[in-house]
């Protein structure tokens, strides 16, 4: 039997957005108490650990194994002044914190919406606090993050 895939579909990250409490189908619409960054881009980079074997029994050859999830990434966000992050955020996103119920999204069908294609993970450490401000330009800020929990990559699979 030949392969079959579905029909190709792409599209933007129009609505892409970083949310912490943003759950699926808890957005604007429901009154959803969540923290949502001004997302320029966000990158997410999952591992897995490798365990390799090498003893008499392996037949002079190097066995691996994976075991553990990793993950780590950033959040590029603008500098809101209306809800400036430090003051109004209710975990400070400083190196050291602990960031509950992240959400990155994909795509969105509108702002703020918290719905479409997206990662979930119940637990992250903010790793740097970094900002950068261009005299000509906007200020925006960098929030590396390392996995504390349980990841869920789009498709719905926790590891």
């Amino acid at each position: 039997m030949p392969f079959s895939a579905a029909s190709s579909s792409f599209l933007s990250g129009k609505y892409a957005t970083a949310a912490i409490g943003g759950a699926p189908g808890s957005g604007s619409a429901s009154g959803s108490a969540a923290f949502e960054f001004g997302c320029v881009s966000w990158s997410v980079n999952p591992t897995i650990m490798i365990v390799e074997f090498v003893n008499s029994l392996t037949g002079g050859h190097v066995l691996r194994e994976g075991t553990f999830w990793d993950v780590t990434g950033t959040i590029d966000a603008e500098f809101d002044f209306g809800n400036e992050l430090w003051a109004d955020y209710p975990t400070l996103p400083i190196p050291g914190s602990n960031l509950t119920n992240l959400y990155l999204y994909v795509r969105q069908t509108a702002k703020s919406q918290y719905n479409g294609v997206f990662w979930t993970f119940s637990s992250v450490i903010v790793t740097a606090a970094p900002m950068q401000v261009a005299v000509t330009g906007k200020p925006t800020y960098r929030i590396p993050f390392a996995g504390n929990g349980t990841i869920s990559p789009p498709g719905g699979t926790t590891y």
